[in-house]
């Protein structure tokens, strides 16, 4: 990690998704790297995709979107794509 290296660098934490990472590649970075935190699995797209935070980006930029409407589709949307 680069930042580890820098002599007097500012206090950092370095925060990643577990993407396709083996939980022993997992347990084997985070031991390597006291400042990296790597989540169970893909958090941070699940975390994006937390209906009420869409309702609220809309609501945000002036549209209004009922939260089922958004359910509904994110549910279409994903049974669309299990077959690719």
């Amino acid at each position: 990690m680069s930042l580890e290296v820098i002599e007097h660098a500012l206090p950092w934490i370095c925060l990643r998704d577990r993407d396709l990472l083996t939980e022993a590649d997992r347990n084997d970075l985070i031991a390597a790297h006291p400042n990296l935190h790597i989540w169970n699995g893909r958090m941070l797209e699940n975390e994006l995709l937390d209906p009420d935070l869409i309702v609220e980006t809309f609501k945000r930029a002036g549209k209004v979107v009922e939260r089922d409407l958004v359910v509904e589709t994110m549910r279409e949307t994903a049974n669309s794509l299990k077959g690719n």
